[in-house]
């Protein structure tokens, strides 16, 4: 059975953009929207391509279905770092991240062209 795992990052602000693409996929049960930490930090759009995310892939592919069966349920971030073994975590602010990424993403393109009117926050 073949099964997506959608990796993003929430400091990666060229995937969201203007509001063109969001940061996850529709729910399913064969899909996961995973966030990533590498080396305890959200990576930028440059850094998503880390060589810990290679390094594990192979880990990730053989994960458990009970595990594979809660990540499609659940939010869960994964924490990559390096010496240590992946680690995934639930992500019990996830909705809260995602509207407060939704509201900095809307503002984002003002700021670009005009300069900061206000500050500008990721998180409340």
């Amino acid at each position: 059975m073949r099964f997506i795992f959608n990796f993003f990052s929430f400091g990666d602000q060229v995937q969201p953009i203007f509001n063109l693409f969001k940061r996850d996929i529709p729910s399913s049960d064969r899909s996961a929207n995973i966030a990533i930490t590498i080396q305890k930090r959200e990576p930028t759009h440059e850094r998503l391509h880390h060589p810990l995310i290679a390094l594990h892939i192979p880990d990730v592919i053989k994960i458990n279905p009970e595990l594979r069966t809660l990540l499609t349920e659940k939010p869960h971030t994964l924490h990559l770092v390096y010496g240590q073994p992946m680690r995934y975590e639930e992500d019990y602010n996830r909705h809260e991240r995602v509207l407060a990424d939704i509201k900095f993403q809307e503002r984002l393109p003002s700021y670009l062209l005009w300069g900061p009117t206000e500050p500008l926050y990721f998180f409340p």
